[in-house]
C-alpha cells in the first residue's frame, strides 16, 4: 500500500506545524525550487512567536518555512522497524493480504530569527507560476508558487529578499540609502551545533541533516565589497572589511545550501564516488514526493521502493530516481554500489516486485518459487536504465 507523508503532523520544541493538507495538482508536482504561498492550508500555532507562516519551500526532507522575521528548518525522516531475521519489511504468511503499518516520524527544527524585525512589514511575491496546487480539504484554492519573495522594510530601509538562482536558495538584504546594516542580527536555537567555518561559511548541524550558509558576498553597484560573518554564541551579524559608500544601496548575498540526510523519508545505505567525484548514493523511500528528479523512474513504486540519487562535488543534486514495483524492495542491504570506467552506475538490491524491476537482462521474469528476489540494475550516468535482471 502506499504511505501518503502528506497526513503526518510536524511537532517539534513545543510548536505545532500542522499536518500538511491534500493537494491536487494542476500541472507539475515538482516544487522544490518555488516557494509556494500560504493561503490558510498551512497553520501554526506558536504560543512563543505567534508569527503566520507566509510561504514555505520543501526539498527531499527539508521543509522551510518562511515568516516576517525569520526562517523555521524543519527535517524530518520516518523510523522504519528494525527486523531482526529477515532484511525485508512486514512478512506476510498470506501474500494476497495488505497489512497497514505506519511509521513514526523523527524530526528537528532550527529557528533563524531576525532580531527586532519589523512583524507589519509588506510582502512581495514574484515570478508567479503558471500551474497552480488546490487545497480542497483546506478549502484553499489556487494556491501558486513564486521565484522570488520580497519582505519590504525588515529594518528601515533594508529589505529582506528571498530567492532561488540557479536552484540555489539565497536570501539578501538589501540595505538602501540611509540603512545601518549594524541592525541585521541573526539568532539561531535548536541546532546541534553551530560554527563559523575556515572558509568563511556558517555550518548549522541537526540530527538529521546540515545547512551551511556560504560566507557573505556584498556589492555595492557592480564593485564587491569584502564582508563575513561574526558569530557570538548563536547570534549572528554580517561585519564589512573595507568602507563603502552610505549614500548608495548595498546587497549582502549568502548562499543557503542544506544536506539532507537523504530524503523526506529515505534510508540511505550505500554511497560511491564516480571518476568525476560525483557521489551516488542509494537507499530506500516510502516517499511519494520529492525523491525523483530527472532519472529513470519519476514516480514511486508502492510499499517501500529504492532510490539512486547523485550529487555534485557542492553537494547539489544531480538527478535521482526510484527504483522500484508495487511490492517491497529491500533497504538494508549495504556496498551495493559499484562504478565502471564510463560512470555507469551497478546496483543490487532485493524484491519482492514482480514489475518494474527487469529490463532487456538476462532473467525477465520473477522466480515463482521465492518470496524474495535478488536484482542487479545498471544506469548510465545521467540515471537511464541499461539493463536489470532478477
Amino acid at each position: 500500500m502506499k504511505y501518503w507523508l502528506c497526513f503526518l503532523s510536524l511537532l517539534v520544541l513545543n510548536v505545532h506545524l500542522h499536518s500538511k493538507p491534500i493537494e491536487s495538482y494542476s500541472q507539475a508536482k515538482n516544487h522544490s525550487h518555488r516557494f509556494i504561498e500560504n493561503k490558510g492550508q498551512i497553520d501554526i500555532l506558536d504560543s512563543t512567536f505567534q508569527r503566520d507562516i507566509i510561504a514555505y519551500v520543501q526539498q527531499e526532507n527539508l521543509t522551510i518555512y518562511i515568516h516576517r522575521s525569520g526562517l523555521v528548518y524543519q527535517f524530518d525522516k520516518p523510523v522504519l522497524p528494525i527486523r531482526q531475521q529477515s532484511s525485508f519489511p512486514l512478512i506476510q504468511t498470506n501474500l494476497n493480504e495488505q497489512q497497514d503499518t505506519t511509521f513514526p516520524i523523527e524530526t528537528h527544527r532550527v529557528d533563524m530569527n531576525i532580531l527586532g524585525a519589523n512583524l507589519n512589514s509588506n510582502v512581495l511575491f514574484e515570478s508567479k507560476s503558471t500551474d497552480y496546487i488546490q487545497y480542497y480539504n483546506k478549502n484553499v484554492l489556487d494556491v501558486f508558487k513564486y521565484q522570488r519573495i520580497v519582505i519590504q522594510n525588515i529594518y528601515p530601509n533594508i529589505n529582506w529578499i528571498l530567492t532561488f538562482k540557479n536552484g540555489v536558495l539565497k536570501h539578501e538584504f538589501e540595505v538602501k540609502k540611509g540603512g545601518n546594516s549594524n541592525l541585521i542580527r541573526m539568532e539561531y536555537f535548536g541546532q546541534n551545533a553551530i560554527k563559523i567555518t575556515e572558509e568563511g561559511d556558517l555550518h548549522i548541524q541537526t540530527t538529521l541533516g546540515e545547512i551551511k550558509e556560504e560566507k557573505p558576498i556584498s556589492f555595492q553597484g557592480e564593485r564587491p565589497i569584502r564582508s563575513k560573518f561574526d558569530l557570538k554564541d548563536n547570534l549572528l551579524t554580517i561585519k564589512f572589511l573595507e568602507e563603502y559608500d552610505l549614500r548608495q544601496d548595498i546587497i549582502i548575498d549568502p548562499n543557503i545550501i542544506w544536506s539532507t540526510y537523504s530524503g523526506r523519508a529515505n534510508i540511505p545505505t550505500s554511497s560511491i564516488l564516480d571518476n568525476s567525484g560525483n557521489s551516488i548514493v542509494c537507499g530506500s523511500t516510502i516517499s511519494t514526493t520529492f525523491v525523483a528528479a530527472a532519472g529513470h523512474q519519476m514516480t514511486y513504486g508502492g510499499n517501500i521502493d529504492n532510490m539512486i540519487s547523485k550529487y555534485n562535488s557542492n553537494g547539489s543534486r544531480i538527478w535521482a530516481t526510484y527504483y522500484g514495483g508495487s511490492s517491497y524492495e529491500d533497504e538494508w542491504i549495504q556496498n551495493n554500489l559499484a562504478i565502471d570506467s564510463w560512470d555507469n552506475i551497478y546496483f543490487c538490491s532485493g524484491t519482492r516486485s514482480t514489475n518494474n524491476i527487469s529490463y532487456n537482462g538476462f532473467q525477465n521474469v520473477k522466480p515463482i518459487t521465492t518470496n524474495f528476489s535478488n536484482y542487479l540494475l545498471k544506469l548510465n550516468k545521467n540515471g537511464i536504465r541499461k539493463w536489470a535482471t532478477y
